[in-house]
């Protein structure tokens, strides 16, 4: 027993001294410990931001007609809407640059009147004005505008109704507004795609958005290759050959190199499962492989071409495979190809098994172990 688990502690404690030399000194460690609990702190409450579901407008009536007053209820009881009041236009812009409101409305005095004009020019009716960063302006817009024109219409055919001596003529046409909205089939609904989470419709950047798993494969991909870097350097290549030498090196030495990089992986992945939102089996058993998964790739990596070609290519893999894999757009929601495609690299196979698909497990434990093969067969080469 205690020749099998010798080498398996031996490379233990040499992995944890790598890591050491890797990050370069245990305050080395720390620093980046905190800094990366910082990046995932900041994602998670980015993340589980909830975007508002009603648009803010404040209103000046400077008409305060009966009119007015009706349009007033009216856009107040619109969906996602919410209607308050100032009494002048200074307080109102006051609470536009504050950040209080994404708009003003000012109703002009001559509202009534223009309810039977047949000028389309809404700036006759309405001051709007808008927060320069506001993403709902054009939504605004439309909304007051088509409010205005059931106004007129509404005005103008009760007008008419009046006129062919129809009696009680508004109180019957509400009637049958009422009895409309009623009966009225559905005009559209919305449906949500994706596989960005279940509350990421409510989210802040919305389903299109890979979220927190696309940020965790993102960060522990930069963090393992810019790792596997040091693995290359030429003291550490000469410290390898004195340590594959010596009885069982070549086996103590390549499973502590992997372990020094799945540890450090992992380190990231737990902390990473600290700070979601909404933690979950999935997600952790996915982390799991997907942290073998790469180190296998980084180990690859180190064993083939000096620091220098690492160096270039390690920001150039790490972007490649993040955009490719959807580490920053949901391809579930765009298309089947973007979707396939990338399922075909880690990143997109993390995020897919960490959505429940299970099989992408299996997927990922398999190219780590084809990996670790790959890297073994380009150190025998380089001995011989």
């Amino acid at each position: 027993m205690k020749k099998l688990f010798d080498p398996i502690f031996r490379s233990l404690a040499l992995s944890v001294k790598k890591i050491i030399v890797l990050f370069g000194g245990i305050p080395m460690i720390l620093a980046a410990l905190i800094l990366t609990a910082a990046a995932f702190f900041i994602c998670s409450l980015a993340l589980s931001a909830v975007k508002p579901d009603r648009v803010s407008i404040v209103c000046v009536d400077e008409c305060c007609s009966d009119n007015s007053a009706v349009f007033l209820d009216s856009l107040a009881s619109a969906d996602g809407v919410s209607l308050s009041f100032s009494s002048d236009r200074d307080s109102a812009e006051k609470k536009l640059l504050g950040g209080h409101t994404e708009a003003i409305l000012v109703i002009l005095p001559g509202y009534d009147e223009s309810l039977y004009s047949e000028s389309t020019d809404a700036s006759e009716v309405f001051i709007i004005r808008t927060a320069p960063k506001s993403v709902s302006s054009e939504a605004i817009r439309e909304l007051i505008a088509g409010k205005l024109l059931s106004m007129r219409v509404y005005v103008r055919t009760v007008s008419e109704l009046e006129k062919e001596g129809i009696p009680d003529a508004e109180v019957r046409l509400n009637e049958q507004l009422k009895l409309y909205d009623v009966s009225a089939p559905t005009l559209y609904t919305v449906e949500s795609i994706g596989q960005s989470g279940a509350d990421a419709s409510s989210a802040l950047f919305g389903r299109g958005f890979a979220g927190y798993p696309g940020f965790t494969a993102l960060v522990i991909m930069l963090l393992l290759l810019s790792l596997s870097r040091s693995m290359t350097k030429p003291e550490a290549r000469l410290a390898s050959k004195r340590l594959y030498s010596a009885d069982k090196g070549m086996l103590i030495g390549t499973v502590s190199d992997f372990l020094s990089l799945f540890l450090s992986a992992l380190a990231v992945g737990i902390i990473a499962c600290c700070f979601a939102s909404a933690l979950t089996f999935s997600f952790c058993i996915a982390l799991i492989a997907y942290c073998l998964c790469v180190s296998g790739l980084c180990m690859l990596f180190s064993r083939f071409g000096g620091s220098g070609r690492i160096d270039i290519a390690a920001p150039v893999i790490a972007l490649v495979l993040s955009l490719l894999g959807g580490c920053f757009m949901d391809f579930t929601s765009l298309s089947p190809f973007l979707t396939a495609l990338s399922q075909c690299t880690p990143q997109g196979q993390f995020i897919a098994a960490a959505n429940g698909g299970y099989w992408f497990l299996l997927l990922l434990l398999t190219e780590a172990a084809l990996f670790v093969f790959l890297s073994l067969m380009g150190l025998r080469k380089t001995r011989q």
